[in-house]
């Protein structure tokens, strides 16, 4: 867990000296093993300045950590999509491919690798930053048999700087 957590500190410094980041999302909430729903889940995310505009959504590299209180943690790069809606409205998506660490059979997704995908759609508040409710989900795709996947729920708080 020590080096997933120095991993993450280690990428958001890389990412935030080479591509300028942006803004932080601080996420909490709720997780879901093998229907079994009762964790609770934290996330932080740094993303850059966008570097495209794709089919009118802005896109930017983004890396991310994830932990939770039944002891898995998942650290991830990737990139992430904002769509405004109107002036305080949007809508958020994101794929990481990164390392995840299990902690015993209950958290096992079956692979080291996993990708996290996220859809949510939130709301600008001006200088206080923008709010969002969030789904996300972590699997390995298929690289391996087993494959459960977890899912996750959260209210996230992004501020730019």
């Amino acid at each position: 867990m020590k080096h997933v957590v120095l991993s993450v500190v280690a990428a958001i410094g890389l990412s935030c000296g080479t591509a300028g980041a942006a803004e932080f999302t601080l996420g909490v909430g709720a997780v879901e093993y093998r229907d079994d729903i009762g964790d609770i889940q934290i996330s932080i995310e740094a993303r850059s300045e966008p570097v495209a505009f794709v089919l009118g959504s802005d896109i930017a590299p983004q890396v991310g950590l994830t932990v939770d209180t039944a002891g898995a943690a998942y650290v991830g790069v990737g990139a992430a999509a904002t769509n405004w809606l109107s002036t305080f409205w949007f809508i958020e998506g994101s794929l990481m491919a990164g390392y995840y660490s299990a902690n015993g059979d209950r958290t096992d997704l079956g692979s080291d690798v996993e990708f996290r995908s996220l859809l949510g759609i939130g709301r600008e508040f001006g200088q206080f930053g923008r709010v969002s409710l969030a789904v996300s989900h972590i699997s390995h795709a298929g690289i391996e048999e087993n494959n459960p996947g977890a899912n996750m729920l959260s209210l996230r708080l992004t501020r730019g700087f």
